[in-house]
């Protein structure tokens, strides 16, 4: 008796374990690593592909990244091709069929958003970086990160249904902090609905949907073109008509923002496409604090149209 005591509690033990076992997580970019933390909680081990700094589109793959996916039991992407150009082949690589598309494992996080300046043709002058299944930055749309929140729980609680309760909690706290923020951001930049800025890549339509702005002109020609002398008077001339306040570019872009804003009074606008792993954008709320300060302090009110 006491033999089948000890052999049912080792039973027990054992499935309580593998319930309890974390996840390895791997995401392509932070934002959705803080998801999956917030999330996860104690379940997942989390690691980010890329800091939050690089061009997303353009990411340079390291060996690292290789054995972090060979490990992995989730990938979260981003979706609609944001990753395309060095996300399949590392895959490929890694030999890790469970994190492939298709697999149990793998997440597309862009399945719920409502999908933006999603292409109906292309030519030749639509330049190297168009998107044909849509702009890919809506992670500048809180809302669309409350979206991806839920495809997170609902993804994690297939694999690990007896923690499932746990992650409804926590998402629902998620949700709270985002409807809190919201509050915030919505109430700062409220004065400026309908103003008017401009950006470097074509890559804040989400976040000036939800805000209520416009976004008058690109200083790229088409995604991925470098901007001409030609193109950039004109942006020049739109920028003096349309009283822009902002110019809106990634670091890597700066200088040219810069010219353009002195050219126009605009202020400029120098933000990455996502929080970062580390530093003064870590965490997403925190990041969205001071995306939304930064427009707060550059965008002018809009005359009366």
């Amino acid at each position: 008796m006491r033999f089948f005591i000890r052999s049912l509690l080792g039973v027990l033990l054992t499935v309580a374990a593998v319930s309890a076992q974390e996840l390895r997580v791997v995401t392509t970019q932070p934002d959705l690593a803080f998801l999956a933390e917030a999330i996860g909680g104690d379940d997942v081990r989390v690691y980010s592909l890329t800091k939050g700094t690089e061009d997303l589109h353009l990411q340079r793959t390291r060996p690292s990244m290789l054995v972090r996916l060979s490990r992995a039991d989730v990938l979260l992407e981003l979706g609609l091709d944001a990753e395309h150009a060095w996300l399949p082949a590392l895959l490929q690589r890694a030999r890790n069929r469970k994190i492939r598309p298709g697999g149990p494992g793998f997440l597309n996080c862009s399945a719920l958003v409502k999908v933006r300046r999603k292409p109906t043709a292309r030519t030749r002058a639509s330049g190297p970086d168009l998107h044909p299944r849509g702009n890919p930055h809506f992670n500048l749309d809180p809302e669309n990160v409350r979206l991806m929140a839920r495809l997170i729980r609902d993804h994690f609680s297939k694999l690990n249904p007896d923690r499932a309760a746990r992650y409804r909690k926590a998402c629902a706290r998620l949700e709270e902090e985002i409807d809190a923020h919201m509050k915030v951001w919505t109430k700062k930049l409220a004065p400026f609905k309908g103003a008017a800025f401009m950006e470097h890549h074509d890559a804040w339509t989400y976040f000036a949907h939800r805000f209520g702005l416009r976004i008058v002109a690109r200083l790229e020609p088409a995604p991925g073109l470098a901007p001409t002398p030609s193109h950039l008077a004109r942006v020049i001339k739109i920028g003096r008509r349309e009283h822009v306040g902002i110019v809106a570019a990634r670091p890597a872009n700066a200088d040219v923002a810069e010219k353009v804003a002195r050219a126009i009074g605009a202020k400029t606008a120098i933000l990455p496409l996502s929080s970062t792993t580390k530093g003064r954008y870590k965490g997403y709320f925190h990041y969205m604090d001071q995306v939304v300060d930064t427009f707060a302090a550059g965008l002018k009110k809009p005359e009366n149209r």
